[in-house]
């Protein structure tokens, strides 16, 4: 859910030129699970080192770690964090 609503807010300041159905299509191509965020995924960002200042990459690296999964990304400026 994280990275969707990043998408969304990225397209409506002209970000990004594909709209919710481009979107929506790409998550059923690629037969993607959306997970959902939650309450411990929130509470999980208390934990985190000030590594990342952008509240999506914390959310996401929260969620990550909540539910050990990997995070992988192409950002070159993205520490790696091992708590």
């Amino acid at each position: 859910m994280i990275s969707l609503s990043e998408i969304a807010i990225k397209q409506a300041r002209g970000k990004l030129a594909f709209d919710k159905e481009d979107l929506a299509r790409g998550v059923a191509d690629l037969q993607l699970s959306v997970l959902p965020y939650t309450e411990k995924h929130a509470y999980g960002l208390f934990d985190l080192p000030m590594c990342h200042a952008d509240p999506f990459d914390r959310q996401i690296i929260a969620q990550a770690l909540a539910e050990d999964i990997p995070v992988v990304t192409s950002d070159r400026t993205s520490a790696f964090i091992q708590i």
